[in-house]
């Protein structure tokens, strides 16, 4: 009966979430894990926030609740009214795009980043390490020379700092294809 609860509400949470893709959005309301951002991607269980030049992941079932940012009506009377069709209503104007990792389910975004540095949830709570790989319900992950399992089901989100990360490092954007044309294909 659980997991059928569970299902149902990841379903409310991506059919009210869908319309809200290139919006300001805050996910969770009070404490360490509330990230307030562009939302950049749903995937089936998880979606993709853009909080300053860091990027989040978020598993909908950790998701307590979510609100719209409205833009105030200030920067609509500046002209910035034409960037709506962006889709991103002129939040990421000075932002550079980000690198969004590809998956249709949160694991897959985990296997994808694997040999990748990222952290785990914010807060006491916090984990960071490289991505070694995963089994069925942990993520294998490397902090200090230790192998940590973490269960992937208390994973409240996920954020991998490609800015500090080696960009090169991570061959499987499918987003990215023009930045990497300038530096040849390694297949």
């Amino acid at each position: 009966m659980f997991y059928k609860q569970h299902y149902n509400q990841i379903n409310k949470y991506m059919k009210n979430l869908k319309p809200l893709i290139g919006s300001t959005v805050q996910c969770n309301f009070g404490g360490p894990e509330k990230g307030r951002g562009i939302l950049l991607k749903l995937g089936l269980d998880y979606c993709v926030l853009q909080c300053d030049e860091q990027v989040y992941y978020y598993p909908l079932h950790h998701i307590k609740g979510y609100t719209l940012i409205q833009k105030d009506n200030n920067s609509e009377e500046n002209g910035n009214t034409e960037d709506n069709g962006n889709k991103n209503n002129g939040n990421n104007k000075n932002l550079n795009y980000p690198i969004v990792v590809p998956g249709r389910r949160f694991v897959d975004v985990i296997d994808r980043l694997k040999g990748q540095n990222v952290q785990f949830n914010k807060g006491p709570s916090k984990i960071k390490g490289t991505v070694v790989g995963r089994d069925a319900n942990h993520t294998i992950l490397e902090v200090n020379n230790e192998v940590l399992y973490v269960s992937i089901f208390h994973i409240q989100n996920m954020c991998w700092d490609y800015y500090k990360s080696n960009n090169h490092g991570y061959n499987n954007q499918e987003n990215t294809s023009q930045e990497n044309s300038n530096q040849g294909n390694n297949s």
